[in-house]
């Protein structure tokens, strides 16, 4: 997390547990579908993915505050915004949507339930299938965010306290069906991207010395490790406790809000969200969020042919093919296509050239 070329205003800073920490949500999703898949434990599945969800919304709205609150949003910051979004999301998104489709027609093998009949759903962001759903809802957010820091909404801390109230009324008491219109399942999850940004706005206000913080209060992270384990959703259930669905679920809730805030102050264990291996599965965490689910089909159709595969050895394969070809997709198409995309897209990207010639 870096400071945005271009930009003014007081400097911000890279927060490395930040990425270890996107780094694990993107595990938990791949722990919990893995596990539904009879890979792992059934505890570790029916909704943990969920929560590793619920974090990156967190995280991404958390980066939009710290990022653009402090800006004045003129024309060329908001182009700049919007083409820096456009390069993270799209290449790999439309690649796997295109690979998908391609495999689905040619071999017979669907790695998301879609066809050509809802593909252009897809690609125009209105829904996605499969754990594609969270890609339209991130763009939706982005919409939101550039109306807000326009309007000057998210210089005003209390305008997006309020806009947070808001997002949780409308999680409270919408009907779960409004899954099923396309483009409204941001009004269930509004509320988790919202609390990130307010948090992005006051730690660029007043930045937490999360160094200082987590080594003086160390056992504070090691307390909350241990009760975020019993906030997943399978040991709830095994212990009684109510589970609802997520975007709703205070208990899921307090477990990405609290999981974000200890690895912000790198509190106890969290510390090695900062460190070399968690930052770098954190740098592919979207290639490994978006190609896990075909590993995982690809690794459950060979069981079926080679009997020695069983349920550990299947999810070790999982784990490996995906952080194999997370490691590629990184390198050989997400940077250098998001690399290609902003210098066409960013007008301050384009100004800082002509500077630099």
């Amino acid at each position: 997390m870096t400071r945005a070329a271009g930009t003014t205003g007081a400097r911000v800073g890279h927060i490395p547990t930040l990425d270890g920490a996107r780094g694990v949500a993107a595990l938990l999703v791949v722990v919990s579908h893995a596990a539904n898949a009879g890979m792992l434990p059934a505890v570790l599945g029916a909704g943990t993915g969920q929560l590793g969800v619920l974090v990156f919304f967190v995280l991404s709205g958390f980066l939009m505050g710290y990022l653009y609150a402090g800006e004045r949003p003129s024309a060329s910051r908001v182009r700049s915004y919007w083409a820096r979004r456009t390069a993270r999301v799209v290449p790999l998104y439309f690649t796997v949507v295109t690979v998908s489709l391609a495999f689905a027609s040619t071999v017979g093998v669907r790695f998301y339930p879609f066809g050509p009949e809802t593909a252009l759903r897809h690609v125009l962001f209105i829904e996605g299938a499969g754990v594609l759903w969270t890609i339209p809802v991130e763009v939706h957010f982005y919409v939101i965010f550039s109306i807000l820091w326009v309007v000057g909404v998210v210089r005003r801390p209390l305008a997006v306290a309020a806009a947070v109230a808001v997002g949780v009324g409308l999680a409270v008491v919408l009907d779960p069906t409004v899954h099923q219109v396309p483009g409204a399942a941001i009004l269930l999850w509004v509320w988790s991207f919202l609390v990130g940004t307010l948090l992005g706005i006051a730690h660029r206000r007043s930045p937490l010395r999360a160094a200082a913080l987590g080594d003086r209060f160390g056992w504070v992270g090691w307390i909350g490790a241990l009760g975020l384990v019993f906030l997943l959703p399978g040991v709830r259930r095994l212990l009684e406790v109510p589970v609802v669905e997520t975007w709703r679920d205070p208990l899921a809730g307090l477990f990405a809000i609290g999981f974000f805030c200890l690895a912000l102050t790198a509190a106890g264990p969290f510390a090695a969200l900062g460190r070399r291996p968690a930052r770098w599965l954190g740098r592919v965490s979207y290639s490994v969020y978006l190609l896990h689910m075909p590993v995982i089909i690809l690794v459950l159709r060979a069981g079926d042919q080679l009997t020695w595969l069983g349920p550990s050895t299947s999810f070790v394969a999982v784990l490996v093919g995906t952080l194999a070809l997370s490691a590629v997709s990184h390198e050989r198409l997400e940077v250098p296509a998001g690399r290609w995309l902003n210098r066409r897209l960013d007008p301050l990207l384009r100004r800082n050239d002509r500077i630099a010639a």
